[in-house]
Parts: structure tokens; C-alpha cells; sequence
């Protein structure tokens, strides 16, 4: 499953979990969680929190 067969679903139905960031912006996070392995799973260890 790719991000964006995950995201989609998830944009068109706001009420399940609120506001769903784009495919654009989804897209850059991406690109900017993988410049970095080590600070992109602390940061996503951290949020899980």
C-alpha cells in the first residue's frame, strides 16, 4: 500500500480523523523525514507518544 492509497481515503473523510494534509504536502514530509533516518524516528517515535 502506497501513502497515497492510505491518504486519499483518509482526505475524503475528514470526519474520521479531522484535517488530512495534501498530496503535496504529505509528499515533502516524506522527502524531508528521509534526509535524515535518524531524526525522522525520533520524531516519529516521539509524536506516537
Amino acid at each position: 500500500m502506497t501513502v497515497w492509497q492510505t491518504s486519499r481515503p483518509l482526505q475524503a473523510n475528514p470526519g474520521l480523523v479531522g484535517p488530512v494534509a495534501s498530496d503535496p504536502t504529505v509528499s515533502r514530509l516524506i522527502d524531508s523525514l528521509a534526509t535524515n533516518e535518524d531524526t525522522a524516528l525520533a520524531a516519529l517515535g516521539s509524536a506516537g507518544a
